[in-house]
């Protein structure tokens, strides 16, 4: 499997052998700086375990980044974010022209929605 992403690029094979063969065509096309095992990968860290055979991707510096972007840097963590009661409709959504218009510039929902029944 190759994933490819504007200049970044991962391959994983089932085996050696077959990375080397897929290693040396690609770059008989395309200059290829080969940087080791994978440890990032847009923007997620990588993490493998060779014995449980498992790769696992987290995606915390992202997580952390869009959590200062909304200035919600200091608030308190909760197990459920949204109220397990709230029951989303696209009644919910901004329906006259003021409400767009305030909306327009909210990349989110503002945490005073009540519950549609």
């Amino acid at each position: 499997m190759v994933t490819v992403h504007v200049d970044d690029m991962a391959v994983a094979t089932s085996n050696k052998d077959m990375m080397r063969t897929t290693y040396n065509s690609l770059r008989t096309i395309v200059d290829i700086v080969d940087m080791g095992d994978i440890r990032w990968f847009l923007g997620m860290a990588v993490s493998r375990d060779h014995d449980m055979r498992t790769i696992s991707l987290n995606q915390g510096t992202y997580i952390d980044t869009v959590v200062k972007r909304f200035g919600m840097d200091n608030s308190y963590g909760v197990s459920t974010p949204l109220d397990p009661n709230v029951i989303l409709s696209t009644k919910m959504s901004p329906a006259s022209d003021e409400e767009k218009k305030h909306m327009k510039n909210t990349p989110y929902q503002p945490s005073n929605v009540s519950s549609v029944t």
